[in-house]
């Protein structure tokens, strides 16, 4: 479904999960409404989510846009939650992942994190998003990783991975945002009951004040997805009423 001109597929956790799998190369963004707000104004960066391999909602924003668009009750993935699934996976498939993103040392503890949560997990290589960011392409092809999990944070990550993928056309590039620092035990996730009534925004918002600038861009998206589910609303009745005066 296109939520804003931005295609987002509506697959579940577990469908994410099997059609990262069934990739041969390519990439999966994790678009939330911030995101889609931003691509209204940035062609390049619409362009480059279009073009990705899948495209996950990440938040209940979208999932709710969703709802108000198409009448269909939708899913949510959160990355950090698909990053978790998908690296479980790996680990049934002997699979290898790669994780770039954070400061420095950040991407070091969350695999030190990573590899006690989730027994048997194959880290193949980590980068930090700074120092180490120019050289990251070529560390992640010669690591033969299966995914690599990019946290440079939007639209930086997904920029960069349309720039670097190439370099590594048997992996697949995942843009997970601030997910990296959740598994580095830096930022601690909300309250599931918060989760469940689609507030963790807030919760991030709280613990992070930085993110209170993206208010505006919420406001933007849901006022957007209002005027769009109205105009829609509009054509069908006059659709309607053509086929009655018929």
């Amino acid at each position: 479904m296109k939520i804003l001109d931005v295609r987002v597929d509506f697959v579940g956790m577990n469908g994410a999960v099997e059609k990262a799998f069934a990739l041969d190369g390519g990439c999966i963004f994790t678009p939330n409404a911030v995101m889609i707000d931003r691509a209204r104004g940035d062609f390049e960066f619409r362009k480059i989510l279009n073009s990705a391999s899948l495209n996950l909602p990440d938040s209940s924003g979208v999932t709710l846009a969703a709802r108000m668009l198409y009448g269909r009750k939708a899913e949510k993935v959160s990355g950090v939650d698909f990053g978790l699934a998908l690296m479980r996976e790996c680990v049934k498939r002997g699979e290898g992942v790669f994780l770039l993103g954070g400061k420095s040392g950040v991407a070091l503890c969350a695999a030190e994190n990573l590899r006690k949560k989730i027994d048997g997990l194959k880290i193949v290589g980590t980068c930090d998003g700074f120092s180490e960011l120019s050289g990251a392409a070529e560390r992640i092809r010669e690591s033969g990783a299966r995914f690599a999990l990019v946290c440079l944070g939007s639209p930086m990550q997904e920029k960069w991975i349309a720039e670097n993928m190439k370099e590594c056309p048997d992996c697949v590039f995942i843009g997970l945002g601030g997910s990296i620092d959740v598994y580095a035990g830096r930022v601690r996730r909300a309250p599931k009951a918060l989760s469940a009534i689609g507030l963790e925004w807030a919760w991030r918002m709280m613990l992070q004040p930085k993110r209170l600038k993206n208010l505006p861009a919420l406001f933007r998206f849901f006022f957007s997805v209002f005027v769009q589910r109205r105009s829609k609303r509009r054509k069908s009745r006059e659709k309607s009423r053509k086929i009655k005066q018929n």
